[in-house]
């Protein structure tokens, strides 16, 4: 099994699309760390990095992975990241809890089948032909307020939920701020 078919089973059956090569975070580069480079699912920005692991030390691993998720961290980013590690057999649960602490890991032993334990493990997204994908909280919500939502409170409460529960304090003590510091008029609320 190789990255390529990973990366296979993810776009035709999971929403996920190649993202561009070199992986680029900021001002780093990251090319040859990864052996394929995913986001989605769907029009969502969940990155998927996927890694054969096969011949790796875990230093290695573990390197390249606090590499990436300190660049995204530096930047802000609240991506959701995935790895898939390509591996000669389970790793120790020790080793793959330790990997867990940094991001979501997905182990898949070389002899497996890919889409079998990618579609066990990322169940909610990944889809056999034919089955309704689950939606994201984002459609569900905007199905909830409907496509008429004007104020541009909620949309910027909407925006801000995508980048992180700091973005949504922000948003939120600047709208208390505008309230207090605008005048009422008798008899008006809030």
């Amino acid at each position: 099994m190789n990255a390529d078919l990973i990366s296979s089973v993810l776009e035709s059956h999971g929403g996920y699309r190649l993202a561009s090569q070199p992986l680029r975070i900021h001002d780093i580069d990251f090319s040859g760390d990864f052996d394929a480079v995913l986001q989605g699912p769907d029009d969502e920005r969940g990155l998927v990095l996927v890694l054969d692991a096969t011949s790796l030390s875990l230093w290695t691993i573990q390197r390249r992975l606090t590499a990436v998720l300190s660049a995204l961290t530096r930047t802000g980013s609240m991506r959701p990241v995935t790895v898939v590690l390509i591996t000669t057999g389970d790793l120790e649960y020790s080793t793959a809890a330790d990997f867990g602490a940094l991001c979501r890991v997905i182990v898949i032993p070389a002899e497996s089948n890919p889409h079998e334990r990618l579609r066990t493990l990322l169940r909610l997204r990944l889809k056999l032909p034919g089955e309704q994908a689950v939606e994201t909280a984002d459609a569900v919500l905007r199905e909830e307020l409907g496509d008429g939502v004007t104020d541009p409170f909620v949309n910027a409460l909407i925006e801000a939920a995508r980048k992180g529960r700091s973005e949504v304090e922000r948003i939120v003590r600047e709208q208390i701020d505008r309230v207090a510091e605008s005048p009422m008029r008798e008899g008006e609320r809030p």
